[in-house]
């Protein structure tokens, strides 16, 4: 929910996110406009997809808390003859950082 991400992302240029094979992003509007582009993709292999996240570890410090968890990527597959499967696409390692 892009509305949602909009209210709980610090709006500051500090902000910093970096997508799988992508570069940095500096500043909360920049992070803003790709994740909208994502979540309004016409080709729609992001709505097709969902993140289980696994072995999440929570550090806090003063009002710092990092997040790290592995996060095991799932997609819908047709195969023909047979139902729609989920299939385990991608496993990544996640750090998420919020003050």
């Amino acid at each position: 929910d892009i509305q949602e991400m909009e209210r709980i992302w610090l709006k500051d240029r500090s902000c910093i996110c970096i997508h799988p094979s992508f570069k940095p992003l500096s500043g909360v509007r920049d992070i803003m406009h790709t994740w909208k582009r994502m979540f309004e993709s016409s080709v729609g292999s992001f709505q097709r997809t969902w993140i289980d996240p696994c072995d999440i570890q929570i550090t806090v410090k003063a009002t710092t808390a990092v997040v790290t968890c592995e996060e095991h990527v799932y997609a819908r597959r047709f195969v023909r003859g047979k139902k729609r499967e989920s299939e385990l696409v991608n496993k990544l390692m996640a750090t998420n950082i919020f003050r």
